[in-house]
């Protein structure tokens, strides 16, 4: 019989989190929260981004100096799902649940936006998920940044484009 608690409460009993993270995030990532872990973590099962979430209070915090809540990171595909144990980049350092719900969901964005398979790169779909994710980076993105990435993408296929992009984002949310 499973256990109904959700993990992060059964690893680490009496956690804050953010009110609107809880809300608003929370309910679209699988908790993979593990009580060997210092903070609860959490991955988005469609593009492996890993969130981990420490104390609001910088005190109970391991580094009370660390001067950020969300940690993003991308996780590794493995062979049966996405190996967050070995994430070595860290795309995002902040408190800014604001800028951690742009990223994920410009993520997402970016992995709708890849061809599935090599015979759909161009196709009706690919391209307007591409055009989608675009628009959203170009509301994202300061005009000067918006312009080098329209000078990269005319010489990038869309993998490089979309990670082009994503670049430019974290650079731009992170400043």
């Amino acid at each position: 019989m499973s256990n109904p608690t959700p993990l992060h409460e059964r690893e680490h009993p009496n956690w804050e989190f953010h009110p609107e993270f809880q809300k608003d995030v929370m309910p679209h990532l699988e908790d993979w929260s593990w009580h060997n872990d210092t903070k609860p973590c959490f991955v988005d099962g469609d593009t492996g981004m890993v969130v981990w979430v420490d104390h609001l209070d910088p005190k109970q915090r391991e580094f009370p100096e660390d001067s950020y809540v969300y940690t993003l990171l991308q996780a590794e595909a493995g062979p049966v799902g996405w190996d967050h144990t070995d994430c070595h980049e860290i795309l995002l350092e902040t408190d800014d649940l604001s800028a951690v719900k742009q990223m994920l969901y410009l993520e997402k964005l970016g992995q709708d936006a890849l061809p599935v398979t090599e015979d759909e790169e161009g196709s009706c779909r690919q391209i307007d998920a591409e055009t989608d994710f675009l628009a959203a980076v170009q509301r994202v993105l300061p005009e000067d940044s918006w312009d080098d990435l329209e000078s990269y993408a005319l010489k990038a296929t869309t993998e490089e484009r979309i990670a082009y992009a994503l670049q430019l984002v974290k650079k731009e949310v992170t400043s």
